[in-house]
């Protein structure tokens, strides 16, 4: 987790569950002197090499206006983004876009998030489940979790319904979904911020670790 998502997901918070923001404050407070000491012991310890940044000389840059929190890769080359961002590539994308292998905007492809997209799994279908602090994706209703075609349409029979923040997302071989998050509530049952659905969305009652904290 980069710096600045630390910073978002722990300090910058928003919503009903604002009497969390001094547990996640606290929290950050206890980690941060060690991740100082790991951000300064860390160049030291690597081999010199030329520095590199992306430029448009490389042919791609997208050029997003705010942070990208998820990258997914189709099997095809193409980028799913999710983040932050409200622009991407000079158009309009809110905080989920696609970009084709080249960089460029995939403009058939816009499903538009009303907050930020904090993970993405590609399925072996095609298919793309997506979660982050939204409430609507796609145009419609979709609590922190959501699942698009791989046209970008919504797929309207996945709806798991988190009550927080999804953050983390991994597809198994089998095709259920590992959760994790924020959230206590998933499927309709207590889940305490880890989770597993079924290919179909439902939850799979079977797997339930019970976290302690965030995942």
């Amino acid at each position: 987790m980069d710096a600045k998502h630390l910073f978002h997901t722990l300090l910058v918070r928003r919503g009903p569950r604002n009497e969390r923001v001094g547990s996640k404050r606290t929290a950050l407070e206890r980690v941060l002197p060690a991740a100082l000491l790991l951000a300064l012991t860390i160049p030291l310890a690597l081999p010199a090499h030329p520095a590199h940044a992306q430029s448009p000389d490389d042919g791609f840059d997208p050029g997003a206006n705010d942070g990208i929190y998820a990258l997914a890769v189709q099997s095809d080359g193409k980028i799913v983004v999710g983040g932050l961002f409200t622009m991407l590539g000079g158009q309009p994308r809110n905080h989920i876009a696609r970009l084709n292998g080249d960089g460029t905007l995939d403009v058939t492809f816009n499903p538009g998030a009303d907050g930020a997209v904090h993970a993405l799994a590609v399925q072996s279908d095609g298919k793309i489940v997506v979660g982050g602090e939204f409430t609507m994706l796609g145009g419609q209703t979709r609590n922190h979790i959501a699942r698009l075609n791989a046209d970008g349409t919504l797929d309207a029979t996945f709806n798991p319904n988190a009550d927080d923040w999804v953050v983390a997302l991994a597809v198994q071989p089998d095709g259920k979904t590992v959760v994790g998050g924020w959230f206590t509530t998933l499927g309709g049952q207590q889940r305490n911020y880890i989770a597993r659905l079924n290919g179909d969305g439902t939850l799979d009652t079977t797997f339930n670790p019970d976290a302690g904290n965030v995942v």
